[in-house]
């Protein structure tokens, strides 16, 4: 099991890549980490993910860096998780039905919760 922390709060949203800043580049995708951050952040145990997978993707900043992405369907996947965040601005509730599949995957990776 490896834990991976997602900065910020327990919301659809911050379980949501961006449109287009998390679509682009080397490491595109849901930004992670397995350092443990002296932030909020929400703790998820990759054992649980069932369609997304986190790749190691180091950056300059973070050594430990990866990013969640689908586990199928590439970047026309990704693209379309990010395309969902729109429809969370009004209501960012886990209740909300334009949560996508790949958000709640993390949701339901979710163990706690640290800082």
């Amino acid at each position: 099991m490896t834990t991976y922390y997602r900065l910020g709060n327990f919301t659809p949203m911050n379980f949501t890549p961006r449109d287009p800043q998390d679509l682009q580049g080397y490491a595109r995708g849901l930004s992670v980490s397995t350092t443990l951050p002296l932030n909020r952040a929400q703790m998820l145990d990759d054992d649980t993910f069932t369609i997304v997978s986190a790749i190691a993707t180091p950056t300059a900043n973070d050594p430990n860096h990866h990013s969640v992405r689908p586990t199928e369907g590439g970047n026309v996947a990704l693209t379309q998780w990010a395309q969902t965040r729109a429809a969370l601005a009004d209501d960012n509730s886990w209740d909300n039905p334009a949560v996508s599949n790949y958000s709640n995957d993390l949701y339901d990776s979710r163990t706690g919760q640290v800082n």
